[in-house]
């Protein structure tokens, strides 16, 4: 049994927000989210 949880990590920056999600599925993490958002 597994006792690994999905994580998320957020940079929140002047000009931009950034979030990366590190899943784990099957026995292996994964990258499943990233994306970045500029602020106008």
């Amino acid at each position: 049994m597994s006792i690994f949880t999905n994580q998320l990590g957020l940079n929140i920056a002047e000009e931009k927000l950034q979030l990366v999600e590190i899943a784990f599925k099957n026995d292996n993490f994964i990258l499943e989210n990233v994306d970045e958002e500029f602020f106008e």
